[in-house]
């Protein structure tokens, strides 16, 4: 969520104290709230950004609302290198709450130190508000060159949790880690992203960054806001903690064959002989498991690969692995790692057209290739595969070294991508295309063209008549980027940019001919996630008025008897007028359609309330919902303050009585509509 350049920075950070070449190590839980010079150098700060220990914790402020701000604080307690395993651990909160197109940020970032803070990798906690969305909170992580930003991976919905940053100085690759629920249960990590300095390992992004030896990495603790306040109380970081040693990794199996595997690990024993096993079972918790031969790495090794062959697997079978590594610092017990033993299966999941594979098999021996052709239907073109299979070649070969799946992707007309019947067309830099590999609906929808910086991707329609359009939304892009949804040429004013998973969105057109546009724009640097955003299931619904609800519900006859088609009828004798059929979206003829408020008891600020919630019919005009309330099924009374609205957008009502539970002996609430 930031959007700064590293270069501002002062080179003379270089010169912030002595540092002694020890392995990193050492903590600080900021109880004291005095900051401690013996383990942080100072500050680096721009414009009113500020890293202060109070509260028994590091606190983020700022007061300028006219600039972007931050404030770094790197770790002098002994410093990373680049030829030790290492990792720390800090503790994050983020309750700020941005206006409009701002966001505040708390992390940890590591610099190589001699790149002038060109060259990066960062995690942090942020508070976003894109337009008139909900603030969005989340963690966040990328790889930073200069002004290029790779491989973001973003976890929404997180406001407050714990990171791990690991480095592993035998692939080097640097991995983040998160637990939700910080140390209160005791941590338990979960994967958040990998990125690799030395040209590969990671999972999400890989540079080389041309470290060698001890060189060193600079650990910082920081606080960013754009352009807006934070106050005090709301961002900041706890349990700090920093530490080196033996590290042992496991990596994936490999030369299958239909009668053994070779299972592997890196191992770093970090100055002490080290003994390693593998633990190989058939459940995840290693309650059944078999152990291979010790083998003994020297405490002089910089870091040994280590692989031990294992046989008589059974056909198809799951197995569980894992690396252990023992020394007289301890037992390091490295990641599982699930592997499926040969015959291998094949799957081809094309979504239009068809794959043919060959050969043609139910399974394959390990190291067997298939080749898998994608023939398009006609009027469509083959895009890609996805998948454990990528790439664009087609044909395609691949080498059966474990289950694989192969989906195809292909073009498809924009109409049929959105599940519309409207007209579309598209342009700009790259024009909007139809696709099968990404869709709300599990089939296909509309991707925005593969466009550079400074450029845009539109597609457009025409409706006539009053009425409302609905679409689902779905974005990867860095913060700058943007989709814009225009009515009349008129932007709205939820344009959004970032990450943003499937959502709704619903627009009311008034009266004439409208044209509507989707566009998704890129600013003038930077890039982020897939540089994409998606449309799908496209539904343009002309308002009709009870009357003509009534004119195509009924016949002529049946129109002609108000006691059939009449508001207050019922003719299908489920106890919902056809004036409430209309209100919530049923069938006049049908009983079972009978569409209902949904009501409940729920705790509101420590109270019991009834509530009502309904879902409202898109397209309509004329009707007016009306809640009630009362005490004893009579007397009963509407609006403020008797009913408090919760929600009342385009597509739902909820409300809830304004009196508790438990102020009453009995509380009702019903539902009436008016015409």
């Amino acid at each position: 969520m930031r959007s700064f350049a590293f270069s501002l920075f002062s080179a003379l950070y270089l010169l912030g104290g002595n540092f002694v070449s020890a392995a990193i190590s050492g903590s600080d839980d900021f109880d004291d709230n005095i900051k401690d010079e013996e383990k942080w150098s100072a500050d680096r700060v721009s414009g009113s950004g500020v890293l202060t220990e109070t509260g028994q914790h590091l606190e983020y402020t700022s007061g300028s609302t006219s600039a972007v701000q931050y404030s770094y604080r790197p770790w002098r307690s002994n410093k990373a290198t680049y030829d030790t395993n290492w990792e720390v651990v800090v503790d994050l909160t983020n309750n700020a709450s941005p206006p409009s197109n701002r966001s505040a940020s708390i992390g940890i970032e590591v610099f190589a130190a001699f790149s002038n803070f060109s060259k990066s990798v960062y995690l942090e906690l942020y508070s976003a508000k894109e337009g008139s969305l909900p603030i969005e909170r989340g963690l966040e992580s990328y790889m930073v060159d200069g002004d290029n930003y790779s491989g973001g991976a973003n976890v929404p919905a997180v406001a407050s949790g714990s990171v791990r940053l690991t480095f592993n100085a035998v692939n080097k690759v640097f991995t983040f880690y998160r637990d939700a629920d910080g140390p209160a249960n005791g941590y338990s990590w979960t994967k958040h992203s990998s990125y690799g300095i030395a040209g590969s390992g990671g999972t999400n992004a890989n540079a080389a960054w041309g470290l060698t030896g001890s060189d060193e990495l600079m650990v910082n603790l920081y606080g960013f806001s754009d352009q807006f306040s934070v106050g005090p109380g709301l961002v900041h970081a706890d349990n700090f903690s920093a530490a080196s040693g033996t590290s042992v990794t496991t990596g994936n199996p490999t030369n299958a064959t239909n009668d053994s595997i070779t299972l592997n690990a890196a191992v770093f024993p970090n100055g002490m002989d080290t003994s390693v096993v593998f633990q190989i079972a058939t459940d995840e918790d290693f309650l059944e498991s078999e152990t291979t031969e010790p083998q003994i790495i020297a405490g002089t090794s910089s870091g040994t690969a280590v692989s031990a062959v294992v046989g008589d697997l059974a056909p198809q079978a799951m197995y569980w692995v894992r690396a252990v590594a023992t020394n007289s610092a301890g037992i390091f017990t490295g990641n599982t790692v699930v592997f499926t033993a040969p015959p291998y299966i094949l799957t081809v999941d094309p979504t239009i057209g068809s794959v043919n594979r060959s050969p043609a098999a139910e399974t394959y021996p390990a190291g067997s290739s298939v080749t898998l052709t994608a023939t398009p239907p006609s009027g469509s073109t083959f895009i890609g595969w996805t998948g454990d299979v990528t790439g664009t070649q087609n044909p395609i070969t691949i080498v059966m070294s474990r289950n694989q799946h192969a989906k195809a992707n292909f073009t498809v007309p924009l109409a049929q991508a959105a599940d519309s019947n409207l007209v579309f067309t598209s342009g700009g830099s790259k024009p909007w295309f139809g696709q099968t590999a990404v869709s709300h609906d599990g089939s296909d929808a509309v991707q925005s063209g593969a466009i550079g910086d400074s450029e845009s991707s539109w597609f457009q329609t025409v409706v006539s008549g009053a009425g409302q359009i609905s679409f689902w939304l779905k974005i990867s892009s860095e913060t700058g980027d943007v989709f814009e949804f225009f009515i009349d040429n008129v932007r709205q004013n939820d344009s959004v940019g970032g990450t943003l998973d499937w959502q709704k969105r619903t627009y009311t057109l008034g009266s004439g001919t409208h044209t509507l546009r989707w566009q998704y724009r890129k600013d003038i640097v930077l890039f982020g996630g897939a540089d994409a955003a998606w449309v799908d299931e496209i539904v343009f619904t002309p308002i009709i008025d009870f009357n003509a609800w009534r004119a195509s519900k009924f016949t002529t006859s049946e129109l002609a008897d108000l006691s059939v088609s009449g508001s207050s009828a019922d003719p299908d004798k489920d106890g919902v007028s056809n004036l409430l059929e209309f209100a919530l979206g049923g069938e006049p003829k049908n009983s079972s359609s009978r569409p209902l408020p949904d009501c409940q008891v729920e705790m509101i600020g420590g109270e019991r309330y009834l509530t009502m919630t309904l879902a409202k019919p898109a397209g309509l005009s004329g009707i007016t919902y009306h809640p009630q309330v009362s005490g004893a099924l009579e007397g009963w009374l509407g609006g403020d303050p008797n009913v408090i609205v919760i929600t009342d957008n385009a597509t739902t009502l909820k409300v809830r009585d304004s009196v508790p539970m438990s102020g009453a002996s009995n509380r009702f609430i019903r539902l009436m509509v008016t015409n």
